[in-house]
């Protein structure tokens, strides 16, 4: 599993507008923060380009910090 984290970050990189990034690895969940105004479809776009599988936007914010199993703040 550690393998698609790793290439979502590395996709992420190249967002400016992406700054965080946190993984539930028992649900298969990926979440993303990133400045308000974020055109978050090119963002989705650069995950799956980049990161090799299909993303898709559920739902605003995240869920309680405790269920996330690693957040990172994202090298510039």
């Amino acid at each position: 599993m550690e393998e698609c984290p790793r290439r979502v970050r590395v996709a992420l990189r190249t967002v400016p507008a992406a700054y965080e990034v946190g993984f539930d690895v028992d649900k298969d969940q990926v979440y993303v923060s990133y400045a308000v105004g974020s055109d978050v479809a090119a963002m989705v776009d650069v995950i799956q380009r980049n990161a090799g599988f299909k993303a898709w936007k559920k739902a605003e914010g995240w869920p309680g910090r405790e269920t996330i199993d690693a957040i990172e703040v994202l090298p510039r």
